[in-house]
């Protein structure tokens, strides 16, 4: 069994690592965009990452009297709120400083790297790792770790890879969301990534509670939405040469 859980971190691993850098890629190829807008957006998630002690903090604050039900909900949504705001401010300097173009193509290229960053640091390299731990040498993982993992399912890691796959997704449809602001100087589209952002936090993180079936279709049902809206936008939308100047 320790086989097959192994071969199924390996795999995970490889997707979470090896698809944001072939996306990285295909869009410099495809649109003819910089990878410096791929590292940009990796740059920006990176530095978003200031809000873990902001949630460090608040959450010794919430859990300093009496642990409630309620409790748990607040802590799920100061994590849900600072995300939102940290990333998707960052997203805004990142795309309005740092990216010179404004075209759609280029913000798309900087989702890849804000969602791809995030998938290799923080995924795939521990999955990875983990899988050729258990097909090396399971023996040097503790024994109650070592039994967990025997005992869950085996394909749960691949589930973890499709739920990159999708926040990737939903990376780039933000990243053009708040381009959108930036294009038409119109603040709300900015506001509205922030509430986007903190909605799928808070629901997909509150409906592990239930099941990951349940986080899973959350976090999917809003990527599809997103996407939709983005692809639809790219279409619809006047190209760099008509965008309206920048501020």
């Amino acid at each position: 069994m320790t086989t097959i859980n192994a071969v199924a971190y390996i795999v995970s691993g490889a997707i979470e690592i090896l698809l944001p850098i072939g996306l990285g890629f295909y869009f410099t190829r495809r649109f003819g965009t910089s990878w410096k807008s791929w590292f940009v957006g990796a740059l920006m998630f990176l530095i978003s990452l200031v809000r873990l002690p902001v949630n460090n903090y608040v959450n010794t604050l919430i859990t300093s009297g009496d642990i409630t039900y309620y409790t748990y909900l607040m802590i799920y949504l100061v994590a849900s709120l600072t995300a939102g705001v940290f990333e998707e401010t960052a997203r805004y300097i990142g795309l309005r400083y740092l990216i010179k173009k404004k075209d759609y193509e280029e913000g798309v290229t900087y989702g890849a790297g804000h969602g791809g960053i995030e998938s290799i640091l923080l995924v795939g390299i521990n999955v990875l790792t983990m899988g050729f731990i258990l097909l090396t040498n399971p023996e040097s993982i503790p024994e109650t770790q070592l039994y967990l993992i025997t005992m869950m399912p085996w394909y749960l890691p691949l589930i973890g890879a499709y739920e990159r796959v999708i926040s990737i997704a939903t990376h780039i449809s933000l990243s053009v969301m708040v381009l959108e602001t930036i294009r038409t100087k119109n603040l709300k589209y900015y506001l509205i990534a922030v509430v986007t952002h903190t909605a799928i936090d808070y629901l997909s993180t509150s409906a592990l509670n239930y099941s990951i079936l349940y986080a899973e279709l959350v976090l999917t049902g809003f990527a599809i939405g997103l996407t939709q809206w983005a692809y639809t936008k790219i279409k619809q939308e006047p190209t760099d040469d008509t965008a309206s100047p920048q501020p």
